[in-house]
């Protein structure tokens, strides 16, 4: 606080008598390249980043390669379809059994 004497030398609405100091943000800085990167914080959470995005990526993959296996399996059972509609209708089937 100012002194009575100082005081009387300042106005009476003076900023100086009244200011507050604000809260201020000091940002340090490292003293070397990659501080940041080699932190534990920061490897920890560069690490379940990966993570998740792994986990994303095999499931859409997962999600993709069940559809191809679904497709598959229509394609197979229309083509086994075939076949026997083939072999009962006009094939060895008929053959075979309309000699006897």
């Amino acid at each position: 606080m100012l002194s009575i004497s100082t005081r009387r030398l300042l106005p009476i609405h003076s900023s100086i008598t009244k200011t507050t100091l604000p809260f201020s943000i000091i940002r340090t800085y490292s003293d070397h390249p990659g501080a940041t990167a080699n932190s534990k914080d920061f490897a920890q959470k560069e690490r379940s980043e990966e993570t998740r995005y792994m986990r994303q990526k095999e499931a859409e993959d997962l999600k993709k390669l069940k559809s191809e296996l679904d497709q598959h399996k229509k394609k197979l059972s229309e083509l086994e379809e075939n076949m026997l509609s083939l072999f009962f209708l006009g094939g060895r089937f008929t053959k075979i059994y309309s000699s006897n």
